[in-house]
């Protein structure tokens, strides 16, 4: 039995072909760079420790549509901490 026919009894089931799927993921590298292996041979972005992290999606073309519009894109959180580690929350700067 093929995988796919095993799993379409779960809701959260559903197949996507390569197309669709085709870079839909970031790839993070040494040197905290977005890798694009895409067609052929890859790319890197500049490092997100000098640009900021949308620029770098850009660079290896990991367009908006790609995550946004699809429904793919998560937020992950965690709660700031407070003290000498702590961050001011820039969340509007996240928004596209």
């Amino acid at each position: 039995m093929m995988f796919c026919d095993r799993q379409k009894a779960f809701k959260v089931f559903c197949t996507l072909d390569n197309e669709m799927t085709k870079g839909s993921y970031f790839a993070l590298k040494e040197h905290m760079r977005f890798l694009d292996k895409g067609d052929g041979e890859g790319k890197a972005s500049e490092s997100i420790s000098n640009i900021e992290a949308r620029n770098a999606m850009t660079q290896v073309g990991r367009e908006r549509y790609l995550t946004v519009e699809r429904g793919w894109f998560c937020v992950w959180t965690k709660p700031a901490q407070v003290g000498c580690a702590s961050i001011v929350d820039k969340t509007e700067e996240l928004e596209w």
